[in-house]
Formats: C-alpha cells, sequence, structure tokens
C-alpha cells in the first residue's frame, strides 16, 4: 500500500500528457511484482550464479552478512540500465493486454525513472534482511494456535 500511494503522488508531481497517474500508481505494484517474479525469484539460481556463490544445485544456510551482501547485489541488478530495458521490454511484451494500445507507451514512457525511484526509496536490504529471523527477527510462527469455539 505505501509503495502504491508513494507511486501515485510521484507520478501526479510528473503527469503531463493525459496520464492517468492514480492507475499509473497502482500499476506500478503489479508492474513489478512481473518483473520480480520473472527475473529474481525465477532467476534465483542464475543470480545466485551471478554472484559466484553457488553452482547450479547447491543450498545452504545463510548468515544476516550475506542476506544483506546478496540483496546489495539483487538491488545493483534490478537498478542496471540494461536490465530496467530488459524489464521494460519483458513488461511491454507480456504485462499490457492487447486491447490496451496506450500501455506499451507508458511502460516505456514512465517504468524505467519510476523504477529507479521505488527501488531507492523501498529497496533497502539492510532493512528488508532485519525483517528476517537469520538477523535477529522474531522466527514466525509455523502453524496458527488452536481456536476455541465460541459459546
Amino acid at each position: 500500500a505505501v509503495v502504491s500511494t508513494q507511486s501515485k503522488q510521484w507520478y501526479q508531481r510528473r503527469v503531463s500528457s493525459g496520464i492517468n497517474a492514480e492507475y499509473m500508481g497502482e500499476k506500478y505494484v503489479g508492474m513489478i511484482n512481473a518483473v520480480i517474479n520473472h527475473f529474481v525469484i525465477d532467476g534465483a539460481t542464475h543470480i545466485c550464479q551471478l554472484m559466484g556463490i553457488c553452482g547450479v544445485k547447491s543450498e545452504r544456510a545463510y548468515t544476516c552478512e550475506e542476506c544483506i551482501e546478496g540483496l546489495d547485489f539483487v538491488a545493483e541488478y534490478l537498478l542496471d540500465d540494461m536490465e530496467i530495458r530488459e524489464f521494460t521490454v519483458y513488461l511491454e511484451q507480456y504485462f499490457c493486454n492487447p486491447d490496451q494500445d496506450k500501455c506499451p507507451g507508458q511502460i516505456l514512457e514512465w517504468f524505467p525513472t519510476m523504477h529507479k525511484m521505488a527501488m531507492e526509496k523501498f529497496f533497502i536490504p539492510s532493512d528488508i534482511c532485519h525483517k528476517e529471523p537469520v538477523c535477529g527477527a522474531p522466527t514466525k510462527p509455523t502453524h496458527e494456535p488452536p481456536t476455541k469455539p465460541g459459546f
């Protein structure tokens, strides 16, 4: 919700050519989710290999320091100009519906700058990692406590 609100405010300050700021601010969250799922989640092994810390099928526990270092690397990856162009092309091809004739042009015009702003403001590796148990955050419950019947 915070990213969506900040995105809307960012767009409203920059709108010039009939772009609906509220719509684009809401859509950014969907766009970044599509990018993260395709390029980071589906490509996690590839990113790990780019970092030089894992082989094709290796898995191991990681430390808090490694979490932060890893997300620093991911942040650089997500902010690389060539990768942002790659994300933009991906979104133009797969995020836009065929009946949205303005969508590809709007993504090309607005996504790269919006993405850089959102990443710099919200993708803070230390903050993200310190929400995880490996960095001292409380362990999340693995199951919900039993419910009591209401009488």
